[in-house]
């Protein structure tokens, strides 16, 4: 802001921090730095550092979130196995199956209650099949050439758990001796776990490798990461990686020090806020492409992330986003840029009501919009063919007038019109109008339509 002061004249200035970190949010002190240059803010010590190999099947992999329990009028892993061939035709190489417990009843939020209040580690909610079931869905899954992860909750238990009558020393405690629940006022229907325990620790360790030896599954998605010990995260991931050496941590946080204590992905909240906004006309497409080029400066090299427009924690795109062209424009941008590009089931056929994960709700796949479906899975296909995990990453344009912005990605050169103004342009060397809504008027001439993108070679 030095642009702004004026030499020898007092100014005031006044900072506003916006918490758009998910579930758990800012919870610890924010520090302001002063600085000269943007680099001088904004280059971390992690900015030096690669971030550890991630496994291989995960590089370039297109992620499906998925709760059974909304997921059919079933509600069922079997349900789910039916499915699974129209999810892989999507271009889907990750299935990550929000938690599949049993469900907490004490202090329950609603009717059946929250999966993340989970009552047993080491059961499947009996409501989704048996435990044969849910492996009978892993098999079909790998058949497919497919990888599933299972959502995991370590930082907090349903108050019924066992555990809380077995070790009542593993749980938070307040001054009164009282158990406690994590420190967000809306988790009441959760008790805090305390990983001062190093038995604890250990159980907990071991309940993942039962699930990667005994279930088979591949990964897990790690709910607010976060929040449990990060020195638990890298011996985790080591006993993990003892058992199947190419287990996958996903983590529910941003931190950058997530990828050096054990986690391969993290969630790029910053670029899920600019997509929605810039499509609602709330935000010029230049703060996307200086978010993005922020990254750089704050994660390891190589480090994974993890791209979306909706999630189970979010409203769906379309309730945000009115304009079903803009909608899918929005997600083209981050399923085609750099990162590993999220569906959230029920998103793909044009699904506008959020689920609440405390209910019986259910995703209404009547009347779904097949067309979406089809272009997202065309979007999907052409990342895949055309797009390595070590392809160049270069956002090209961002033009806030226009409201247009462009990058390369490998071989690919993409356009994306948020505007409701049609956008004329020249490009040279173009040899193919792969995807989008593009023309070409002439030599070198083409024109991208009002809220649609196109994708060159």
């Amino acid at each position: 802001v030095t642009e702004y002061l004026s030499k020898g004249e007092e100014a005031l200035l006044v900072v506003r921090i916006e918490d758009l970190g998910g579930p758990g949010g800012i919870h610890k002190p924010v520090l302001l730095k002063p600085y000269l240059e943007p680099k001088d803010l904004l280059a971390s010590e992690l900015s030096l550092l690669t971030a550890p190999e991630a496994p291989e099947w995960v590089t370039n992999a297109a992620i499906y979130e998925l709760f059974v329990r909304s997921h059919s009028r079933p509600r069922s892993f079997n349900a789910v196995n039916r499915d699974l061939d129209r999810i892989k035709e999507l271009g889907i190489d990750i299935i990550w199956l929000m938690p599949v417990h049993p469900v907490g009843v004490e202090n329950r939020k609603a009717n059946p209650g929250s999966p993340y209040a989970v009552r047993d580690y080491y059961q499947v909610n009996p409501r989704h099949g048996s435990v044969e079931d849910f492996k009978s869905l892993v098999d079909s899954v790998h058949a497919r050439g497919m990888y599933i992860i299972l959502d995991m909750v370590l930082n907090h238990s349903a108050w019924d758990n066992p555990l809380m009558d077995e070790h009542p020393e593993w749980y938070t405690k307040n001054d009164s001796g009282e158990f406690t629940q994590p420190f967000s006022t809306d988790w009441w229907d959760t008790a805090d776990l305390n990983y001062d325990s190093l038995a604890l620790r250990q159980w907990m360790m071991e309940m993942l490798g039962w699930w990667l030896s005994e279930m088979d599954v591949d990964g897990f998605r790690f709910d607010v990461a976060e929040l449990v010990p990060y020195d638990f995260w890298k011996d985790a991931k080591e006993y993990c990686q003892s058992i199947k050496p190419d287990v996958f941590f996903l983590a529910e946080g941003a931190r950058p020090e997530l990828y050096m204590n054990g986690h391969d992905m993290t969630y790029s909240w910053n670029i899920w806020e600019l997509v929605i906004q810039n499509a609602q006309g709330l935000a010029p497409v230049s703060l996307l492409k200086q978010s993005f080029e922020m990254e750089q400066y704050q994660y390891p090299k190589n480090a994974l992330r993890r791209r979306f427009t909706e999630n189970h924690d979010k409203p769906r795109s379309l309730g945000s986003i009115d304009d079903e062209q803009l909608n899918l424009t929005a997600w083209a941008f981050i399923a085609l840029m750099k990162g590993n590009p999220l569906i959230y089931a029920g998103q793909e056929i044009g699904a506008r009501e959020r689920v609440d994960i405390h209910t019986d709700d259910r995703i209404d796949w009547t009347g779904a919009d097949r067309e979406l479906q089809y272009a997202m899975g065309q979007i999907l296909k052409l990342r895949k063919a055309r797009i390595q995990p070590d392809s160049n990453f270069e956002i090209v344009m961002a033009d806030d007038a226009k409201q247009v912005i462009g990058y390369k990605h490998g071989s690919i050169l993409a356009f994306f019109n948020f505007s409701d103004a049609d956008f004329e342009f020249k490009a040279e060397g173009v040899n193919e109008v792969l995807l989008g809504g593009i023309t070409r008027e002439g030599s070198g001439r083409f024109i991208l339509p009002a809220k649609e993108f196109g994708v060159f070679e």
